[in-house]
């Protein structure tokens, strides 16, 4: 294809095209070849790789295996991220569900069998003394 071509579909000049699937192409992210012509009359042309045997992106068999085998283990690991996660959010449900229970509950027999303790009375309290200044008085 014509940088030239896809230049203009780009909306963009020339050069520029040719700078962006340079670096593209260097990035790893676009298997093909920017190719000059030794004519100065003819256009820059992008040649695209087809498969992974050939272009700047081949590899060998052995290679693209390692990378297999790579993601494969990555996949793994957050397979056990994931299911760890679940486990942690469905027991955080759970002990979160508990605990609303026991502090409904805990209200509801409150409420039904006591009532709040009378604190009002409190003879040491309001004459100042203590408690075991109390009591020797009244063995005394």
């Amino acid at each position: 294809m014509p940088v030239t071509t896809l230049s203009s579909k780009l909306g963009m000049p020339p050069a520029e095209t040719e700078t962006y699937l340079n670096s593209l192409i260097s990035d790893g992210l676009l298997n093909a070849n920017v190719e000059r012509s030794l004519d100065p009359g003819q256009p820059t042309i992008l040649k695209f790789s087809h498969n992974m045997t050939s272009g700047p992106l081949a590899k060998t068999e052995d290679q693209r295996r390692q990378v297999v085998i790579a993601q494969t283990n990555r996949i793994k690991e957050l397979t056990d991220y994931v299911n760890e996660a679940d486990r942690r959010l469905s027991l955080t449900k759970e002990y979160v569900d508990y605990v609303r229970r026991f502090r409904r509950n805990r209200e509801d027999r409150v409420d039904a069998e006591e009532e709040p303790m009378d604190l009002s009375y409190a003879p040491a309290a309001q004459s100042g003394e203590d408690d075991d200044e109390n009591v020797m008085a009244d063995v005394g």
